[in-house]
């Protein structure tokens, strides 16, 4: 159907009207240039429309927007077999000496047309050589000739190449402009179609029209002249509507078992898991764009994934959708590395770790969660700065050391005998009145026990700091936070903190970017850096030999452990 329909006008090119219209107003103002850049996916116009340029220009009856079609010469070129419009395959002939060989033949007039074409497709394929034996030629060609490069790649194209062509980008097609191009070829071959089928054709053309044309003509033969969306998935070799949308549904409801049996169901059907991922990626990103604009016209899904957005999309915020495309991402790359042996293992862990996730917090109600930390913060400073100005006016008074410890004693809120004074009562004495200077038996008031202070102690409990880092990180960064469920808190050491995980969460939490993430949100829960150690879980820890310890104590040692915030892990004796 591909070669069965390709356009035989300007007008019949779907989807790349900008195109087609430039170049025909070029031909009516005689605005024809030397070489064009046709760039753009495969399977959506570019060599078709290089044919009907060309065809325009060497028609028998004059160069014209609207040729005839009906002449020799627009006839063999529109089937690539005319003598003077030359098609090269630029993979194939990618070397000097084949451009120097077009360089040589493009000096001689052309056979029968006005002027010589050279089209070459996959022009990126061409050597550095070759590029720079066609420069000279392709800015300054002889009169007839012209130069048509199409490519799918033009960033590999050299600059000096790119600045002596004009340059056209082919769109991929929409879906539903496709959808309605393949149901006028399917009434001209008289077959049927459900509707339903035709969109999951268009979904799954990707915006190539040769492709849905290469399906489509597959489709026919499939169903004998009458086709369902369950043919187009069974052909097509991917998951069915209904299963993407059920596995959406069960990791929204936290149906892990659930979620896993459509897994199965898919494994056992014979689709690939990475093909899986692309659908459930695709529906995500349906799912994106509903909650972003709160409209269904942009969305790729069909038959019941269609009907499954309305209900999921009003049960997703938008951080938890986002959530579910970086996870799904990530398995995708996993599975195209390779990563694991079993393919449907980061298909399954991701599923996993999505129905784990709770509820997570908005944008908008973490600012303000923020907001009321740092307003907290700045009374509890101003409170701690009354206190150092009151501590300040006590320092002056020349009294001796053991009347200053028992006024540091008697500050202390365990103190029951002090009663506690409003804030007001806490303004700097006179240096002759100063609590400092009186005996043990005259103490100062304490401080009151409702107003905060600048900084709250660290727990000593190092269980009970990781919990109060991964409720953090949870908060902030919740992509993160669902490898965290993996970790067990094993004990800290001074700034230390020794983690034990498994090898494929120890992979995760290696990444570097994450461990920065995670370094700082540890640094403000603890108020002071905290050096994460995560160990894989049942390896025991190296126990540092006696020598260790006498040299970590050397004074050039000890600075760089210091400035590196770093530890002897083995000491090793070369003799």
């Amino acid at each position: 159907m591909a070669r069965k329909y390709r356009p035989q006008k300007f007008a019949d090119v779907v989807g790349q009207e900008h195109v087609a219209r430039t170049l025909q107003n070029a031909i009516a103002a005689n605005r024809v240039a030397q070489a064009y850049l046709f760039c753009g996916a495969h399977g959506c116009g570019k060599t078709t429309m290089a044919r009907l340029f060309s065809r325009a220009l060497v028609c028998e009856k004059g160069v014209s927007a609207n040729p005839c079609g009906e002449c020799e010469i627009c006839k063999s070129v529109m089937r690539g077999g005319d003598a003077d419009v030359i098609e090269i395959d630029g993979a194939s002939n990618n070397g000097v000496e084949q451009v120097r060989e077009l360089r040589d033949q493009a000096a001689y007039a052309p056979t029968r047309a006005r002027d010589k074409i050279y089209i070459i497709d996959e022009v990126h394929m061409l050597s550095v050589g070759a590029f720079n034996a066609l420069l000279k030629t392709l800015e300054e060609p002889p009169p007839h000739v012209k130069f048509i490069l199409a490519t799918t790649d033009p960033q590999k194209l050299p600059t000096t190449i790119l600045s002596r062509c004009q340059r056209f980008d082919f769109r991929l097609v929409p879906a539903a402009q496709l959808t309605g191009f393949f149901q006028t070829l399917v009434a001209k071959e008289r077959a049927e179609i459900t509707a339903d089928a035709l969109a999951a054709v268009a979904a799954f053309s990707g915006g190539s029209v040769r492709d849905g044309l290469v399906l489509l003509d597959q489709l026919l033969s499939f169903g004998n002249g009458k086709v369902t969306r369950e043919d187009v998935e069974q052909v097509r070799g991917v998951a069915s509507a209904e299963t993407v949308a059920g596995l959406y549904l069960a990791v929204v409801e936290k149906n892990l078992p659930q979620a896993l049996a459509f897994i199965d169901a898919v494994a056992q059907r014979g689709t690939n898991a990475g093909e899986f991922l692309d659908q459930l990626i695709e529906f995500g990103r349906d799912l994106l764009q509903i909650s972003a604009t709160k409209k269904f016209d942009a969305v790729n899904a069909y038959g019941p994934a269609k009907e499954a957005l309305r209900k999921i999309g009003g049960a997703l915020s938008l951080e938890q959708i986002l959530l579910m495309l970086d996870v799904f991402g990530e398995a995708r790359t996993r599975v195209k590395q390779r990563a694991l042996s079993n393919p449907q293992v980061p298909l399954e862990m991701a599923v996993a770790r999505l129905a784990g996730v709770d509820n997570l917090t908005s944008m908008p109600e973490l600012l303000a969660e923020l907001a009321g930390k740092a307003d907290f913060a700045a009374s509890a400073a101003g409170a701690s700065g009354t206190g150092a100005n009151a501590a300040g006016q006590s320092k002056t008074n020349d009294a001796p050391a053991q009347h200053r410890e028992a006024a540091t004693v008697a500050q202390k809120p365990a103190e029951k005998s002090a009663p506690a004074s409003p804030p007001t009562a806490h303004r700097p004495l006179p240096a002759e009145t100063t609590p400092i200077a009186k005996t043990e038996a005259t103490p100062p008031p304490p401080a009151p026990a409702s107003l905060p202070t600048a900084h709250c102690p660290l727990p000593t409990d190092s269980a009970e700091i990781w919990e109060k880092i991964k409720a953090a990180v949870a908060r902030q960064h919740p992509a993160d936070a669902v490898y965290l469920k993996d970790v067990d808190c094993e004990k800290m050491d001074g700034d230390a903190l020794s983690l034990r995980c498994s090898p494929l969460t120890l992979e995760q939490c290696e990444d570097d970017a994450r461990r920065a993430r995670l370094a700082a949100i540890a640094q403000t829960v603890a108020g002071r850096t905290l050096n994460l150690n995560f160990l894989p879980r049942g390896a025991a820890p190296k126990k540092r030999a006696p020598v260790a310890d006498e040299i970590a104590a050397l004074p050039e040692v000890a600075l760089v452990l210091k400035n590196f915030r770093g530890t002897i892990c083995e000491v090793v004796n070369e003799r």
